[in-house]
């Protein structure tokens, strides 16, 4: 049910997670596309005006989540109480920092909406397993993209090529096929601004819809001697040694 993901992706406090969990040393994400992503020459964020915020949207829309997560249980003819309410949370891992983070979101998921949160500590290897089955009900994951462009991370929710396809998402509906329009549609358009707004729409669907839940993303700090010339870090992370040149 569309609004009982929605509760779920408003229903914790993305700075106090950063703070808590990463010390600040992260990002909060309130979109999928991250603001260095690039659209031609421009920022895809600067092409669309930041309208792309869509957790920040679904907040101010729904100031209380859990009126929303029982709106989504009288939806699909259930019991509104939410505290008769218990979801699956697989972890990545079964590290000390998969551990804090299932624990936080628990927590966060217990006070704010009510709800019962099974946390299922599995390996990494094991999680992704239970991803192609469709077993979970709601697993953290990550990824960087392969390249600097909003489809290096969209294409990977298309419901019929994409890796999360709609056998492991669930994403079936008419929604799920717009999208594969509309990425299809960003394909031959060659507009950067045309382009920028496929993809806005194209990520609405995703993040408003909450097929997923963009979280965070991790920073790091470089220093770099001034003897060295032409070190570059792409936006998406990787080193570019090709220009790299030592003064004597």
């Amino acid at each position: 049910n569309t609004k009982i993901r929605q509760a779920l992706t408003i229903g914790f406090d993305r700075e106090n997670f950063v703070e808590t969990i990463f010390n600040g040393n992260a990002v909060v994400n309130e979109a999928m596309i991250p603001d260095t992503t690039m659209v031609g020459d421009k920022t895809y964020v600067e092409l669309v005006d930041g309208k792309n915020q869509f957790v920040k949207t679904l907040k101010d829309e729904n100031p209380d989540p859990k009126k929303l997560f029982e709106e989504g249980l009288a939806e699909l003819g259930k019991d509104t109480d939410t505290s008769k309410v218990t979801l699956r949370y697989a972890t990545r891992g079964t590290d000390e920092l998969s551990k804090k983070i299932g624990e936080y979101m628990k927590q966060s998921w217990e006070e704010t909406l009510g709800i019962n949160i099974q946390i299922d500590m599995m390996e990494w290897n094991i999680m992704w397993d239970k991803i192609e089955e469709g077993d979970y009900e709601i697993a953290q994951s990550g990824w960087g993209p392969y390249y600097n462009e909003p489809s290096g991370l969209m294409s990977i929710f298309e419901p019929e090529q994409g890796y999360f396809n709609a056998n492991k998402t669930g994403w079936k509906n008419d929604d799920g096929k717009k999208f594969t329009e509309l990425l299809n549609q960003a394909k031959m358009e060659t507009d950067q601004q045309k382009l920028a707004d496929i993809y806005l729409q194209a990520e609405e669907l995703l993040v408003k819809n909450a097929v997923l839940s963009p979280v965070y993303q991790l920073k790091s700090s470089s220093f770099i001697k001034k003897y060295v010339n032409g070190y570059y870090i792409s936006t998406n992370g990787n080193t570019d040694w090709s220009n790299v040149s030592v003064d004597k």
